[in-house]
């Protein structure tokens, strides 16, 4: 669980203890409440990857410019059809 240098991250180290194994290298340990010293268990949780884990802080705090690709693709998939109803 160490890094390169040698050491492990507090956070890291209090979610392992706190399920008695070791992390996999991939694994991401983040602050509920983004305060990165705050490392009390009740404020960490687990994601099994970075992709997993940007889903769900995407989830719960959507970026204002954030479109989901299903209605992206149904926009542009409109805009379309209205380009080609005007060339007629």
């Amino acid at each position: 669980m160490a890094n390169n240098m040698g050491y492990i991250a507090e956070h890291r180290l209090v979610m392992a203890q706190s399920l008695r194994r070791a992390l996999a290298k991939d694994e991401v340990v983040h602050h509920k409440n983004s305060d990165k010293h705050d490392n009390r268990i009740e404020n960490l949780e687990l994601y099994s990857n970075f992709k997993e884990h940007g889903h769900a802080l995407q989830k719960r705090n959507p970026h204002p410019g954030f479109v989901p690709a299903d209605k992206l693709n149904r926009i542009i998939a409109l805009v379309k059809k209205m380009l080609e109803s005007e060339e007629d």
